[in-house]
């Protein structure tokens, strides 16, 4: 069972909510960064913050915070600074003493794992026992959640395959419009005295420098584009996926030889003289 109240601060000309829980003593599912916990049996208000909220507020130890609630307005400094780990069942940005709450109204909550064919059996018995209790399926709710999502996820999908495509005959046109000009250049080199091996080596070196280049410039512009959309519409934070970048790198280098050769591989078996005749 925890308590809630609720903690706004205005920013951006939007209001900004963050919970609060009280607490006996440090949650053994929270890493403390900095600062220390009170003492469990501790009247006096100080609330310790998550990093996360100390970031995106820009609060520091010592920093004093005011809270109104029940009519009551109650200064409290911030004595520790904590990140919570993966096995932190609940998150809470501000975490307050509970003996220091008073007659302080709150409300309660908590949670329990229950079997899916059970749901509706234990759904009846808390209401028909505590009729004002309110009983949330999560199920339901992340059903709903992950079929939203994998509508967004499929339009998305779509959008990136179609520019794969587009990207893909664009570079195929562009390697079979040169074809003319790759004969005219493997005449001359077969002119000037060139092998076959020496050849292959200059178009391959060609075709994955062009292909790098496609690929390092699509990979920049796809994690900037994410970066727009995380940062200014979800609001999420955003990491640089150079993973992702290296693998289109390397993916449109091969793509861009396999188009060019495919293009290319009669080209080499040309001679000189019925190239330059036909010119």
């Amino acid at each position: 069972m925890e308590q809630l109240f609720p903690l706004t601060k205005q920013k951006k000309d939007q209001p900004q909510t963050s919970r609060l829980s009280v607490v006996e003593e440090a949650p053994k599912n929270f890493d403390l960064v900095s600062g220390r916990f009170w003492d469990p049996r501790s009247r006096e208000p100080q609330i310790a913050i998550s990093e996360e909220e100390s970031q995106r507020f820009g609060f520091h130890l010592g920093d004093r915070l005011q809270f109104q609630a029940a009519g009551k307005l109650i200064t409290t400094p911030i004595v520790a600074v904590y990140r919570p780990n993966k096995r932190a069942a609940f998150r809470f940005e501000i975490l307050f003493p509970r003996e220091a709450t008073g007659s302080i109204p709150a409300v309660y909550f908590g949670s329990a794992q229950v079997r899916p064919a059970d749901i509706p059996a234990l759904e009846g018995a808390i209401f028909e026992k505590f009729p004002t209790i309110t009983v949330m399926n999560l199920a339901d709710i992340l059903l709903r959640v992950q079929q939203a999502i994998d509508q967004v996820a499929l339009v998305i999908r779509f959008l990136a395959g179609f520019a794969i495509v587009a990207g893909i005959v664009i570079l195929c046109s562009s390697v079979a419009g040169t074809r003319y000009r790759r004969m005219r250049e493997v005449a001359i080199l077969k002119t000037l005295g060139a092998t076959r091996r020496r050849i292959t080596t200059i178009f391959s070196v060609e075709f994955t420098i062009l292909g790098t280049v496609a690929g390092l410039i699509g990979g920049l512009l796809a994690n900037a584009f994410t970066r727009v959309i995380a940062t200014k519409y979800i609001e999420v934070p955003f990491h640089f996926d150079a993973v992702s970048v290296l693998a289109a790198v390397v993916a449109m280098a091969l793509l861009a030889n396999a188009a060019g050769w495919i293009a290319s591989l009669k080209i080499l078996d040309l001679r000189p003289l019925e190239v330059l005749r036909a010119e």
